[in-house]
């Protein structure tokens, strides 16, 4: 009966039901711009709104009185104010309205969306209601657009850049955009990108930021941002991050191995250079996609430049990338068994019948086929241009040699069928001399 009395007696004082002539709450926003008088009255109605919301927490979490008569207490430390008082006397409004935003947002609890659903509507009636300055600090330096990213409460966020709170305000150092991005917020970090957010020229091209306050992991803001989703992703490419390799590999590269084609494409549409871009054991994205069997990020990078048949250059001496001097996607994808991407880079335009020298000997795509005893894909390459002749491989092996070592009798015919003619002719006079000795 004290909280109905004490409402009442807030409602009387600001002319709420002393005037007969309001009949509606509705009436009253509608007729806002013209009376002046009652900007008083609806920024209490706001107030009053937050000690409803109050009493809804005090009933979650058994406070009862005591966090009602806080609530009144912060009531009646506000400044009085006229309803009749001139235009001059809005300045006298701030405070009070500065009060109810830094509320309603201090009230945000995640696990209680029924008083958060309250919260939303009270910021919201204020933020609409007065054209005041978002860009005030608190008792602890704290802008209201940060004390919504450090207390989770996105929707404020967004209420707030969408009413016009700086985008370029800083804290701890570090812009608003950042702090966003830290946080996982992709809505809001959307939203400030979009409204010409940007991260510092420090930010963007650093190479270690820490993802939270509390984290030992230092990446840079572009991983930082894939690890909450694509639309993050978006929005710190459109802030200004910058697509760093880390740890030996670059964000293009754990697309491919995470086989994300729409990261891969976002990447890609960001910067077209990336697909040539290495990674530690001098690997290209495509290089990676062919061994994992990742069609789809293959293809992604294909339509967007991507060169079907660059080879692995490994720098000499280095011991990361030996193993894999010289080869193709192609091979790669033999090598590794994925019959399926080959046979997808064969109807992409893949070399098959290319030979690469390295220091160990020349290598290609039918000798991996051979060598690994692949039949079916032995044919697929000849079918789409591999030639079988004389030439040395590695170890001085021709392929018909190595068919015969390992007594593959179908490969050895195969090959040997596929021989140039004026090849097989003299192949036959030696047997038939061979014989006749």
């Amino acid at each position: 009966m004290d909280m109905i009395a004490s409402i009442i007696r807030l409602l009387y004082k600001t002319d709420f039901i002393r005037d007969k002539n309001r009949s509606s709450l509705p009436l009253l926003f509608t007729n806002l711009p013209r009376f002046q008088r009652f900007g008083m009255s609806l920024i209490k109605l706001i107030l009053l709104l937050s000690i409803i919301v109050s009493t809804t927490l005090a009933r979650e979490f058994h406070k009862g009185p005591s966090l009602i008569k806080h609530i009144n207490q912060d009531i009646d430390d506000l400044p009085e104010i006229n309803p009749e008082a001139t235009d001059h006397s809005l300045d006298d409004l701030e405070p009070i309205f500065q009060h109810t935003v830094l509320y309603a947002i201090n009230r945000f609890d995640p696990e209680n969306e029924q008083a958060n659903a309250l919260l939303r509507t009270v910021l919201s009636s204020c933020l609409q209601s007065y054209q005041f300055s978002l860009d005030f600090y608190d008792e602890h330096g704290q802008t209201p657009l940060y004390l919504s990213i450090l207390k989770g409460f996105e929707e404020a966020g967004l209420l707030l850049v969408m009413h016009g709170a700086s985008l370029d305000s800083m804290h701890d150092g570090q812009s608003m955009l950042l702090h966003a991005t830290k946080s996982g917020m992709s809505r809001l970090a959307s939203s400030m990108a979009s409204r010409g957010a940007r991260y510092t020229l420090q930010e963007s091209t650093s190479t270690h930021l820490f993802m939270t306050t509390k984290s030992l992991e230092s990446l840079p803001i572009a991983w930082i941002a894939a690890i909450y989703g694509l639309d993050m992703l978006k929005a710190a490419i459109t802030g200004g991050a910058k697509l760093f390799n880390h740890d030996g590999k670059s964000l293009l590269h754990v697309a491919v191995m995470d086989n994300l084609p729409d990261m891969a494409d976002m990447i890609l549409s960001a910067n077209h250079s990336l697909h040539n871009i290495v990674d530690v054991y001098f690997m290209t994205p495509l290089h990676l996609a062919a061994i994992k069997g990742h069609i789809e990020v293959a293809d992604a990078m294909l339509n967007k430049g991507a060169s079907i048949n660059i080879k692995v250059t490994c720098p000499e001496g280095n011991l990361n990338c030996k193993n894999n001097q010289g080869m193709t996607p192609l091979m790669l994808a033999i090598r590794n068994q994925r019959h399926v991407m080959t046979s997808f880079l064969l109807t992409k335009g893949a070399d098959a019948g290319l030979v690469i020298d390295t220091l160990d000997g020349k290598i290609s795509a039918l000798w991996f086929a051979v060598k690994l005893r692949l039949f079916h894909i032995a044919q697929e390459l000849i079918r789409y241009g591999a030639v079988v002749d004389d030439t040395l491989y590695r170890h001085d092996e021709t392929l018909l040699r190595i068919a015969e070592r390992f007594n593959d009798t179908n490969m050895f015919a195969l090959l040997k069928a596929h021989l140039p003619i004026l090849r097989r002719k003299r192949k036959h006079r030696e047997d038939d001399q061979g014989e006749s000795t």
